[in-house]
């Protein structure tokens, strides 16, 4: 199933990605913008992970991550999503939080929601 939805949206791997998948598991790649500079971030050595282009232009709009979403929420049966891309989720609370709803519409509580961070949102969003 996994190498059936690779192929279908392969199309996807070609631009930057808000939205991709490893296994099971549905990632969200809402920001590139991190409040740490680490040296061993997987940032500095590729441009993304599982052959999907994580580096984004630009910060992506809540519409364009729900449209993105839409395309592969029927592809699978995710178990889980992830905010978890090239930056740090809580950067961009307003967009993470609209995409929470939006997965809790569609999903209900069926679906695991998980935030990876650096664990740093309160010093950001304060």
């Amino acid at each position: 199933m996994v190498e059936m939805v690779n192929k279908q949206y392969s199309h996807l791997k070609n631009k930057p990605a808000t939205v991709y998948w490893l296994d099971n598991k549905l990632y969200l790649n809402i920001t590139n913008k991190c409040s740490n500079h680490c040296l061993f971030c997987i940032r500095n050595f590729q441009e993304g992970v599982g052959g999907f282009i994580l580096k984004l232009p630009e910060e992506p709009s809540i519409d364009r991550v729900i449209t993105d979403l839409e395309e592969v929420s029927n592809t699978k049966n995710w178990t889980e999503a992830v905010f978890c891309g090239f930056g740090e989720p809580t950067e961009r609370l307003d967009c993470l939080l609209e995409i929470t709803r939006w997965l809790r519409r569609r999903y209900g509580k069926s679906l695991h929601i998980r935030v990876n961070t650096n664990g740093q949102g309160d010093l950001i969003i304060a």
